[in-house]
């Protein structure tokens, strides 16, 4: 699995509010991988928006599953910070 591949490292994260417990939805990654803009420079992780676009599903579970475990431990990978 991807996350597996990924190092992942604590940071603190701030209080939790009421709108924590609730996951990423499937419809805010579609909905920000749809408004990436195309042309412009990667970004840290040097994929370009239009690789991130043309993956497609596959693409859209992938996002949502390392968005929904960074929401739910407070880690992320190490370059991010």
């Amino acid at each position: 699995m991807l996350l597996r591949a990924i190092q992942l490292q604590s940071h603190r994260r701030p209080p939790a509010t009421d709108n924590d417990s609730y996951p990423i939805l499937r419809e805010e990654v579609e909905a920000a991988v749809k408004s990436l803009k195309k042309e412009k420079s990667a970004g840290v992780d040097n994929v370009p928006a239009e690789l991130v676009q043309a993956v497609g599903e596959a693409m859209i579970s992938t996002l949502l599953t390392i968005c929904n475990k960074t929401w739910q431990t407070g880690e992320w990978h190490t370059p991010w910070t």
